[in-house]
C-alpha cells in the first residue's frame, strides 16, 4: 500500500528530541532523527509500506502522521 505525510503534521524540535504533531488527530509522536528526516524528505512524495516495520507502520497510521495516497484531506 502507498501512503503520504498528512498536510497537518507539524515538525518540532524541543530539547533536542524531535517530535511530529498532527493538527487532526491530536497525537504528538517522538521520532529518531531519521524517521523525522525521511517524512520531512518525503512530505510530497508517495511511501511505500514495506519500508517501515509492521510496529511503525501502525503507529505513524493510527495517529495519522502517514496517510493512504487516495485519501484526500
Amino acid at each position: 500500500m502507498k501512503y503520504k505525510t498528512s498536510r497537518y503534521n507539524y515538525y518540532l524540535n524541543i530539547d533536542n528530541d524531535s517530535y511530529v504533531y498532527n493538527l487532526v488527530s491530536g497525537s504528538i509522536i517522538k521520532l529518531s532523527d531519521g524517521l523525522l528526516c525521511f517524512l520531512k524528505e518525503n512530505n510530497d512524495n508517495s511511501i511505500d509500506s514495506n519500508i517501515f516495520n509492521d510496529t511503525i507502520l501502525n503507529i505513524l497510521d493510527k495517529h495519522r502522521i502517514i496517510i493512504p495516497d487516495q485519501f484526500n484531506e
